[in-house]
Formats: C-alpha cells, sequence, structure tokens
C-alpha cells in the first residue's frame, strides 16, 4: 500500500494543522496556510507567520452551543441487524462522493477510527467508520488520505451532532492525519462517567442497551490489510452501527438523572468541546509546545497574533451585537496534568524559559530615570489566597519546592520569598522561635529538677541498695510540677497540630515533605511520640523510661535546627550539614557496617569470645579502632598471633587509612558543590518554610493590611517590585 502523503514521525516542528479550506468558518483561515506546502515546511515560517500554529475551529468551537432539541428526552431508534443494514466500503473518490450525498442529508452520526501503531512512533489511521440511522460507511483512509478533508463539510457543520465512544485519540488523530476537525459532538464515553456506569467500555454500552456481545478478537488487529477480510469488516461496523441507539439512551438517562433538566447534558457537551479544542494527546497547547522547544520568539509572535484575533473578534461580535462566551487567554490554559505554559517550565525545569517567561509577563508601573517600579502578576507564580487547603493547579512555587528544583530560583522568586519573609514569616517564626526556646528551657529545668531517678549504693555489709534522691525544697517540688505540667501541654499540643496538618495536607503531602519542613514534621512527631511514651512507661513503672527520655532531649534540642535554617547567616551551613550527613556519611556508614561486622566476627571466632557481650565487645573494639584508639592486646594475642596480626593491619589499611580518608575527600567534594550552589539551595529551602507557614494562616488574615504583600490593580494581584537599571547609570556617567 503506497501513501501518498508523508508520514514524518520524527518531526520537532510544533503540530501545523493540515487544513487548506475551512467550510462552516466563523473566522476566516489565514491566507498562509491556504497554498503552503505541508510537506516541506521551514522552521524559520513559524517566526514569520505563527498563526499558522492555531486551532483553526477554535472559536467555531468555542462558540457552539447545542440547540434545544439536543436537551430534551426522544424515542430511541433501534437500529436494523447489520445484515439488513445498507452498507458500503469507501474506496474510491466516486464512492467518497456517493458518501457524501448521504450524511450531508443528515443530523446524526456515528464515527469511529482504526488506528496502528506498530513499530511506529506516533502511527496513522488506517479505517474510518461512519453510520447513520440507515447506512454504514467504512473509508479506506490509505487510500484515500488526500481526499478526505472534504468530510469538514459535515464534520464542522454544528447543525450535524457527530457520535463518538472516547474520542479524546480520535480528535487527535483526525487533525493529525488528515486535517478534520469536529464541532458538536456527543462522546458516549463521557456520558457514560457522567451516569457513574460501572463500566465505561464500549462492549459493555452494546452488551447492556443493545444485547450484542462485542467480539474483542480484532482489537489489535493489522488494518493495514488489503482487502479487509469480512470478519474484519463486521467488526469495525459493530463499533458504530448500534452507537446512535446508544446515544439515545444516554441522552434520556442524563435527563432522567436530573429530572428532565438539561444541565447534566449540557455540562457532557461542554467537556466535549474542550476535547475537540486540544492539539495533543496531553491536551497542550501551541504555547505549551512553544515551553517545550524553548522557541521565545516564536512564543511572543503567537501571543501577540492571538490578543490581535481575539481582540478583532471581540469587535466583530460587538458589532453584530451576538452574545459569545469570551475564550480563557492562551497563555492561562491548562493541559491534562493541569499546567499553564508557565508552570509547565517550571516542571520540566526549563530555568532559563521560565525566568524569560516572568520577565514577558511584567508590566512597568512607573520610572524615574534608572528606577523603574515593575508589576509582575502573581496568578501562576505564588498560591491563589482564595484556593487554600483546596485541590488546585499548582503554581511556580509550589512546582519549584515539589520539585526540589533549586535552579528555578531567579530574581522575581527572590522578590516574591523576600516580600512574604519581611511582611509575615520573620515574625511568626520569631515568636514561634521564642515560645519553643522557652519551652525547652523549661523541659529542661523539669529534667534537672526530676527527683524520680535512682542511685545504686553499697552498704557496710557490702551489700547493694537503691536509694531515691528526694529533696524536701518546696519551692522546686512546685517548680517541676508545674514545669511538667507545661512539657505534658507542650508535648499534646504539638501532637494535635502534627494530625491537624495531616488531615489539612493529606497523607501523602504529608509524608513527602522535603527539606526543613520534613525535619520539622519528623521532629514534631518524634518528640511529642516520646514524651508520651514516658509518661506511659512511669505510670506502669515499666523500666528503661530514661533511655526514650533522653532520645526526646536529643530531638528538641535538634528542632531548633529549623528555626536558623531561613536566615542567611546560618542557613547555607545547616544545609552543607544536612547534604554531608544524608549523602556522604550515610554511603560511609553503609560500606563500614559491612567491614564492622565481619572483621568483629573474626576477632570473636579467633580469640574465644562467648555469648552476645563477647561479640558486642568485639564490635567495640573494632569501632574504637576506626578512631584509632587501638588496644593492641585485644587484636594481637599469642594464641592466633598471625592472624590476629595479619588482621589488624587489614583493617587499620581499609579503615582507618582508605574508608575515613575516602570519607574526608566525599565530604571536601559535597562542600564545595554546594557552596557553589549554596545561595540557590537556601533560597529554596527558605521558600519551602515561607510556604508552610503561610498554610497555617487563614485566608482572613492573609488578606489583613499587616500580612498583604502584594497590591490589587482591577482586581488582580500584583507583586510591586523597585528596579534599578546600572546600564542607564553607567551610560549617562560615560556621556556626562
Amino acid at each position: 500500500m503506497i501513501i501518498d502523503d508523508h508520514l514524518d514521525m520524527n518531526t520537532t516542528i510544533p503540530f501545523i494543522s493540515k487544513i487548506r479550506i475551512k467550510p462552516n468558518a466563523l473566522t476566516p483561515l489565514p491566507m498562509i496556510m491556504t497554498h503552503m506546502n505541508f510537506e516541506s515546511i521551514d522552521p524559520n515560517l513559524l517566526e514569520k507567520h505563527p498563526e499558522i500554529l492555531d486551532h483553526p475551529y477554535f472559536d467555531e468551537i468555542t462558540a457552539f452551543e447545542p440547540d434545544e432539541i439536543l436537551l430534551k428526552k426522544i424515542e430511541p431508534q433501534y437500529p436494523k441487524s447489520i445484515e439488513e443494514t445498507k452498507y458500503l466500503f469507501v474506496d474510491t473518490v466516486e464512492k467518497l462522493k456517493i458518501m457524501m450525498d448521504h450524511i450531508e442529508m443528515q443530523l446524526e452520526l456515528a464515527v469511529d477510527l482504526e488506528h496502528h501503531s506498530y513499530r511506529s512512533y506516533q502511527g496513522f489511521t488506517c479505517l474510518m467508520q461512519i453510520s447513520s440511522r440507515t447506512e454504514d460507511f467504512l473509508i479506506d483512509t490509505l487510500t484515500l488520505r488526500d481526499e478526505l478533508s472534504i468530510l469538514n463539510n459535515v464534520f464542522t457543520n454544528p447543525k450535524v451532532l457527530k457520535v463518538f465512544h472516547g474520542a479524546d485519540w480520535d480528535i487527535e488523530w483526525l487533525q493529525k492525519d488528515f486535517g478534520i476537525y469536529i464541532v458538536n459532538m456527543f462522546d458516549t464515553y463521557r456520558a457514560a462517567k457522567e451516569l457513574n456506569l460501572p463500566t465505561l467500555s464500549l462492549a459493555y454500552l452494546l452488551k447492556t442497551y443493545c444485547n450484542i456481545d462485542a467480539s474483542k478478537q480484532f482489537q489489535l488487529a493489522d488494518w493495514r490489510i488489503r482487502p479487509l477480510p469480512k470478519e474484519y469488516c463486521r467488526y469495525a461496523r459493530e463499533d458504530t452501527h448500534y452507537l446512535l441507539y446508544i446515544y439515545d439512551r444516554l441522552r434520556n438517562q442524563l435527563l432522567d438523572l436530573n429530572e428532565n433538566n438539561s444541565q447534566l447534558l449540557r455540562l457532557v457537551y461542554t467537556k466535549q468541546k474542550i476535547i475537540c479544542q486540544k492539539t495533543d494527546s496531553n491536551g497542550n497547547t501551541i504555547l505549551h509546545m512553544l515551553v517545550i522547544r524553548n522557541s521565545h520568539d516564536i512564543y511572543t509572535k503567537f501571543k501577540s497574533y492571538w490578543i490581535e484575533q481575539q481582540t478583532f473578534n471581540k469587535n466583530r461580535i460587538v458589532e453584530n451585537s451576538t452574545l459569545v462566551k469570551q475564550p480563557v487567554n492562551l497563555w492561562n490554559r491548562l493541559n491534562n496534568d493541569n499546567l499553564t505554559p508557565l508552570t509547565l517550565a517550571a516542571d520540566i525545569g526549563r530555568s532559563e524559559t521560565l525566568s524569560w517567561l516572568l520577565d514577558e509577563r511584567k508590566k512597568i508601573q512607573w520610572s524615574f530615570g534608572n528606577v523603574s517600579c515593575l508589576l509582575h502578576p502573581l496568578d501562576q507564580l505564588d498560591v491563589d489566597i482564595q484556593e487554600q487547603n483546596k485541590k488546585h493547579s499548582l503554581c511556580v512555587l509550589e512546582i519549584m519546592i515539589k520539585n526540589n528544583d533549586s535552579k528555578l530560583v531567579n530574581p522575581i522568586i527572590i522578590s516574591l520569598i523576600d516580600k512574604k519573609w519581611s511582611y509575615f514569616a520573620y515574625r511568626i517564626l520569631i515568636r514561634r522561635f521564642f515560645f519553643t526556646f522557652i519551652y525547652l528551657l523549661i523541659f529542661l529545668a523539669t529534667t534537672i529538677l526530676e527527683q524520680t531517678r535512682t542511685e545504686m549504693m553499697i552498704d557496710i555489709n557490702n551489700k547493694t541498695r537503691t536509694t531515691y534522691n528526694k529533696d524536701s525544697n518546696m519551692p522546686c517540688r512546685i517548680a517541676y510540677i508545674i514545669g511538667y505540667i507545661i512539657v505534658i501541654s507542650g508535648a499534646l499540643f504539638k501532637g494535635a497540630c502534627e494530625i491537624k496538618d495531616i488531615y489539612d495536607l493529606g497523607w501523602e503531602n504529608y509524608v513527602h515533605s522535603t527539606g526543613p519542613v520534613f525535619l520539622e514534621h519528623l521532629l514534631s512527631c518524634l518528640f511529642s511520640l516520646c514524651i508520651l511514651i514516658v509518661q506511659f512507661l512511669r505510670l506502669f513503672k515499666i523500666p528503661y523510661e530514661n533511655v526514650i527520655h533522653a532520645f526526646a532531649c536529643f530531638l528538641g534540642w535538634l528542632y531548633m535546627f529549623f528555626f536558623i535554617m531561613p536566615f542567611e547567616f546560618t542557613g547555607p551551613l545547616v544545609i552543607m550539614i544536612y547534604k554531608i550527613l544524608f549523602n556522604d556519611v550515610l554511603r560511609f556508614c553503609i560500606i563500614y557496617l559491612i567491614f564492622l561486622a565481619g572483621f568483629s566476627q573474626s576477632y570473636f571466632v579467633l580469640f574465644n569470645r562467648n555469648g552476645l557481650q563477647g561479640y558486642l565487645l568485639s564490635i567495640k573494639q573494632c569501632f574504637l579502632g576506626l578512631i584509632e584508639d587501638f588496644n593492641l592486646e585485644y587484636f594481637i594475642e599469642e594464641q592466633h598471633l598471625w592472624i590476629g596480626t595479619l588482621l589488624f593491619v587489614l583493617y587499620v589499611v581499609i579503615i582507618t587509612i582508605l574508608l575515613l580518608n575516602l570519607l574526608i575527600a566525599m565530604m571536601d567534594d559535597t562542600y564545595t558543590d554546594v557552596k557553589r550552589s549554596a545561595t540557590q539551595l537556601w533560597h529554596l529551602e527558605r521558600a519551602r518554610i515561607v510556604l508552610d507557614i503561610e498554610s497555617e494562616i487563614s485566608i482572613s488574615k492573609r488578606q489583613s493590611s499587616i500580612n498583604k504583600y502584594w497590591v490589587d490593580i482591577r482586581g488582580e494581584r500584583y507583586l510591586q517590585v523597585e528596579q534599578v537599571d546600572d546600564d542607564v547609570c553607567l551610560y549617562r556617567r560615560n556621556n556626562n
């Protein structure tokens, strides 16, 4: 089979429509597209004519609203059997014209495609099925590939309903392979989803509504075969033959579910419009694709072109007095991952593109000499103030923190974090620091004043007895009781706060927090748990409570690292310690433990140590050897002098010389790497802490004047930043 139209499976050019003629148009097709050669598109052409990247029927799909007759119940029309229904295999231009004469007279059509993608990156469409209420058509899209654009006469006609099942891929294939677009579509898959049917497959719908057992034998068949076997043709016809009847039933069910109110049915149509407007499988607009390809110049030109087109359409609508809902700005549209072009740049780590997009959005409020006041829109950049604790599209700050990508830090993001820090984060953090520091001092005082410790004493008869260190100082005892109550209350309060955070953030987000926020959550939970365990052990007089108590003391003071992280004086150093501990030292410990287990067991066997205490002594001596505190009498004994000496030499060479120096070298490399990017890493962790603090502030408090770090202009939030252009000063100085 020879296909005249070249299939380029490795193109790096954004998707370009193949349409040359635009029937049923509300806005005209750009002139350049009427005579463009689609087989050899020059990438430089995109810079001169960015309009060729736009969706040609975007305005028509946006303007479409279903007629009232489509929003009312109808009597379902069950089709004749496949054997009784007229059928035509369309593989010539003459047969295509016969089919067009028939479908142009219809108001409803069922459509489906068979695609082939085996050993092909993008794949191609091999067969198209179209069914009316009385006839079935199978179209050989391999033979008639260059002739099928004529279907736009029907497929873009808003008065003709096109019924699909699972149209997401079909829409993309129609656009990519044939330049065919759909206006007025109903997807039975989406309707079944709105009805919460147990299964959304076409096979289920056929069985439920038509009592037809759909064959799954040819789902992965090779549809390139010509001539098509009879069983292939029957299978393909079944996909659309009963689809209009299924549409009738689903349409009535949607109306019944909403008590004959068309609201739910309208919702289905609205969602279909979004599918018809997409240009790729992930719902990316052309601006998304230009972000992926770092095409800054084309992005600017296409955005300007789109704005001009919308201004022209708006004026035209006003002149015609037609009420049409204004489309969402192209740069604010979401793909299937809920990402705009701006947030997509952050998500895929395009730091240069992100900085360029943020700079491209800025507005100059005023300028005087070399000083300018800039306004940066906060939508998509900052967390929406109305969407706190609700599921929403992630902003740039949230994506940067989620991906732990310090390379995205740029002057605009730094200015935003500085504003948040100065307006509310610094004040709140300092207040928390004092409360925590005072609490830890009280915890220290209760530990010192605690009267429950025991002392082991030997009396005159050489018998060991236990005594309690009791103090009759009543003021100290009262101070201890008050401090004890404060410590318990503080642990319970912090534990309750962590439970609330889990409820607000969700378990998955809570567990997957990183950086200082993760440290704060972890230490808070462990400290509160340890304090409560200590009280439980004391209540039932279970020993070893001091072990848990000692661990809680360590965790409590370790918590103070959270408060010194956001400050430039100490933050980079804390980050460096964190990186060294959890990278270099962790790897060293894993390797060292293997050697430690091997050498300690060898010495345990050689020198006839007995029991667990003997093995633990062997581990202790080997560990002391790590810090060069060797006990030669332990490592070298006469019983196995030569083998003991050999093991001792190996231990010194491998552990003391090799591993320790390797650890020092790794720590030196980490120090150099972190120091090189310490500022960016610190800004990232600071942003993480600031957002964590902000998430705990109520919406009403965030909007108060004392916490308001933005300016409101025409209902939009902007970050106001003053910028000094040193180049202007230098230029004037040179001229003077």
